[in-house]
């Protein structure tokens, strides 16, 4: 962890130069055709511990 609480820290397995390009290229075809169910598919199949409550929260 760190120090301040609004900082967190993950320790997950790393993910191959496919993993990554397949993970980019779900997430750019889903900002482009402004779909959000898209993009949260590629979060859930991708992000190791990713809660759904998360998706409601807002940074700033």
């Amino acid at each position: 962890g760190t120090r301040y609480q609004k900082i967190f820290c993950a320790r997950e397995e790393a993910l191959s130069e496919i993993e990554v390009a397949s993970v980019l290229r779900g997430l750019r075809q889903a900002l482009a055709a402004s779909d959000e169910t898209a993009a949260l598919g590629v979060i859930r199949r991708w992000v190791e511990g990713y809660r759904q409550d998360m998706a409601g929260r807002r940074t700033s």
